[in-house]
């Protein structure tokens, strides 16, 4: 498999950014669209810098103080992201296995209450669960 390694442009501040990544492959994100992009980083292998190993952990973004999303990373790849709303409250929570949905896709509104629930296994909707 290919490594990809990303330098990705944000106004935010993260704990470990994609700029500290080896650029073998610089991919720019303001050059995709949100559903372009949500595929191609799906593809990712993440290392940190100076290292050929895949980065595994989590990485924070924060914007005006607020914490804006979460990633978990295994072996480089993406396992687990959380979009939060503005007021640090948990928008969407999603699993990845293989670079495909894989588990419960849930989604909150502002309040904390749950709105809906999406079943994944190996990127293919098996259930959804309105709240």
């Amino acid at each position: 498999m290919k490594k990809y390694f990303l330098i990705l442009s944000a106004s935010c501040i993260c704990s470990l950014t994609y700029s500290e990544c080896i650029p073998e492959l610089k991919i720019d994100s303001s050059d995709y669209d949100y559903k372009e992009w949500a595929e191609v980083r799906l593809k990712l292998i993440i290392t940190k810098k100076g290292s050929n190993i895949p980065y595994t952990g989590s990485t924070s973004c924060y914007s005006g103080g607020e914490l804006d999303y979460y990633e978990v990373y295994e072996e480089g790849r993406l396992i687990e992201d959380r979009i939060y709303w503005n007021s640090n409250q948990i928008m969407s929570q999603d699993f990845y296995k293989d670079g495909r949905l894989h588990g419960t896709s849930s989604m909150w509104d502002e309040d904390g209450s749950i709105l809906y629930k999406t079943i994944y296994v190996d990127g293919e909707e098996i259930d959804f669960i309105f709240e």
